[in-house]
């Protein structure tokens, strides 16, 4: 869902100038049960508490709430539903030199290989994969290298569960990696 909005944005309370001063925040509490979870606008009417600074919460007796001078017991609060999809991460390509005399890529591990894509519904249909922006440059390299590389999210998407993922490409010497897994840097999973 995308954030939330209020209305009214700003209310106005009266009452007691003590109880008055210790109003710091007026806090809308959503139970996820109780929205629909379908694809668009969302608008829950729901009540509000009032809190002073040490997060105490204020009896509502105490004091009048309104908005242009109408009494309010309630705020209308709106999102955007999205639905979700889980979408493969594209990982062909992330490494790129070579490691140093003597020594061979083995294996290239990602720390997920898909992540949860939110936006509209037809966007979802059309997307394959998420692609990883930036390489693992291994030139030299006589140690695996682990290193997070961001996720490039598609312009169309409101939302991806992670920004980044962990890639790990394991350096061994060659007498006890074989032959050089090239192929693993170039398929696409």
């Amino acid at each position: 869902m995308s954030a939330a909005t209020a209305d009214p944005a700003l209310i106005t309370i009266s009452g007691p100038q003590s109880v008055i001063d210790s109003v710091s925040r007026a806090r809308v509490m959503l139970n996820a049960d109780e929205i629909e979870w379908n694809e668009g606008v969302c608008r829950t009417a729901t009540s509000f508490m009032l809190y002073d600074r040490n997060g105490e919460q204020i009896d509502p007796s105490l004091l009048e709430v309104t908005t242009e001078s109408v009494l309010i017991d309630s705020i209308i609060v709106e999102q955007n539903i999205y639905p979700t999809k889980k979408v493969r991460i594209r990982t062909n390509g992330v490494v790129t030199g070579e490691p140093a005399e003597g020594y061979v890529i083995g294996d290239i591990t990602f720390g997920a290989e898909s992540v949860s894509a939110a936006g509209r519904q037809e966007v979802l249909d059309q997307l394959g994969n998420v692609r990883i922006t930036g390489t693992v440059d291994v030139t030299g390299a006589e140690e695996s290298i682990t290193t997070e590389l961001k996720l490039k999210k598609p312009s169309d998407i409101v939302h991806l569960s992670a920004d980044t993922v962990t890639v790990t490409v394991t350096i061994v010497p060659a007498e006890n990696g074989g032959e050089q897994q090239e192929d693993a840097a170039e398929t696409e999973t």
